[in-house]
């Protein structure tokens, strides 16, 4: 399997002395007490893949380098204005605008269904610095919330397996907003698989999933990028999904868009394809 990064690249930025400014205070005291040979370790072990995110203060410290290397390969610059699509509970790009992109017309928005994931985001970042916004809605109906409007970037941070997997539970009228999104997910993950070995995954979510992308489009500022990270979780494994759903989910989309007339995708040194995708509004 291709890994996630370079390790002789990302070894040098882990040794380089700003290399902790993505944590928080705690999480770079833990950091630093880290040895730089169990850092490596932790480093190839990631890398490799499938991810286990419980690989802290480690797996915080990567991924936050690597979508702050993301912005700036993309040319981010403050004031931002960031839509991310189906954040969950995660709030590690808001913390990088955040700290990175901190300006009074800085501003985060995302697109959260399900509401106990919802809620426990808005936990976590009420006492952020930035503006931020949360629509309660699917990542298909953002593009009524903005009217003329439009945002600086748009980001998946390992949210396009979401996004089908809610459009599977949909289709089967399994209630992805009212539920426990991990009570709920090893019955998706069930039906994704049975959709992918009998043949109609791609019947289920190819055309939604093109017309997300592109009413996402209309709101993102042209020269903009639509940015997404997708990889191969532990946990996914273990809940039995079949590893090339999520590890080919961005070179499956790559062909769905090819030929669509949806943005121009860019590729980047450092920015491994199978991993990343780079659309740009043209």
């Amino acid at each position: 399997m291709i890994p996630l990064d370079n390790l002789e690249r990302i070894t040098a930025k882990m040794r380089a002395n700003n290399a902790a400014d993505v944590l928080d205070r705690h999480e770079k005291e833990v950091f630093m007490q880290i040895s730089d040979d169990e850092k490596i370790k932790t480093l190839k072990n990631l890398i490799t893949m499938p991810v286990d995110f419980t690989i802290w203060p480690m797996y915080e410290w990567f991924f936050r380098t690597r979508w702050l290397e993301a912005m700036q390969a993309v040319n981010l610059a403050a004031p931002a204005s960031m839509l991310e699509l189906a954040s969950g509970s995660t709030d590690m790009l808001p913390k990088i605008l955040g700290k990175f992109y901190y300006h009074p017309k800085t501003r985060y928005t995302t697109a959260n269904l399900n509401k106990q994931l919802t809620a426990e985001f808005k936990e976590k970042t009420r006492y952020f610095p930035i503006k931020i916004d949360v629509l309660e809605d699917a990542a298909q109906k953002i593009e009524n919330y903005f009217g003329n409007n439009k945002v600086d970037i748009i980001v998946f941070e390992h949210s396009f397996n979401d996004i089908v997997e809610t459009m599977i539970a949909d289709k089967y009228g399994i209630d992805t907003v009212n539920s426990n999104w991990w009570d709920i997910l090893p019955r998706l993950i069930k039906l994704t698989n049975e959709a992918y070995i009998d043949g109609t995954y791609e019947v289920i979510i190819k055309d939604e999933f093109l017309q997300m992308l592109r009413s996402l489009l209309n709101i993102l500022k042209p020269g903009s990028f639509i940015i997404s990270h997708q990889f191969q979780y532990q946990g996914d494994l273990d809940l039995g999904i079949i590893p090339e759903i999520w590890t080919d989910l961005i070179s499956t989309v790559r062909k769905w868009i090819k030929g669509e007339n949806i943005g121009t995708e860019v590729f980047f040194d450092g920015f491994e394809p199978n991993y990343w995708m780079f659309i740009k509004n043209i």
